[in-house]
């Protein structure tokens, strides 16, 4: 039975290994798609886990990076790698807020263009439905910058936590505590 188990360990680290090797080739290539997929195919691993959410972080998947870095930081025992995952993890929650907010300004622009006039009855109720379903858009994207920018907190805090000299996470941890300030607070209704 050991030397079963030890067997099948051996292949897995290899199969890891050989994952690390060739994600690491696309992933310097700038193909980071294809980095992600490669570590993604490979057993569970904590440093697979954590280069494939910088593949997908870097390939601008914000979410996948932060369930990727998120697995990473919980994986491990080694305080530093647990900091740059948590400090990955909330560069990629920060960011998914970013444009989460980006797309919440670009939907109200589009409610703000909305005009329901004429006769035509069907024509209104479309444009009713839109502005609805817009404006619904709007409270969950704004629901999603919340979220994101208080759990990219929490990750910077980690980080810190792991690694109290890490200055990248303690200024990125005042940057985001100052977007969240900056948030408006009790939205009013359409």
């Amino acid at each position: 039975l050991l030397l079963l188990l030890a067997a099948c360990s051996a292949t897995e680290e290899r199969a890891v290994q050989r994952a690390l090797h060739k994600g690491a080739r696309e992933y310097r290539a700038h193909r980071f798609a294809q980095a992600s997929a490669t570590f993604s195919d490979a057993p569970a691993d904590v440093r697979l886990a954590y280069n494939g959410g910088n593949a997908h972080y870097r390939d601008g998947r914000y979410a996948q990076a932060a369930r990727l870095l998120q697995d990473a930081a919980r994986m491990t025992d080694s305080s530093g790698m647990k900091a740059r995952a948590l400090h990955n993890l909330g560069n990629a929650l920060v960011l998914q807020a970013r444009e989460a907010d980006s797309l919440a300004r670009a939907y109200a622009k589009e409610v703000a263009g909305i005009r329901i006039e004429g006769d035509d009855i069907r024509e209104k109720v479309g444009l009713y439905v839109l502005r609805d379903s817009l404006r619904r858009d709007i409270r969950r994207l704004d629901q999603l910058v919340d979220s994101a920018l208080k759990a990219g907190a929490e990750a910077y805090r980690g980080s810190l936590r792991s690694v109290p000299t890490n200055e990248d996470a303690r200024h990125n941890l005042v940057a985001a505590q100052r977007l969240i300030a900056e948030r408006p607070k009790g939205r009013k209704k359409e």
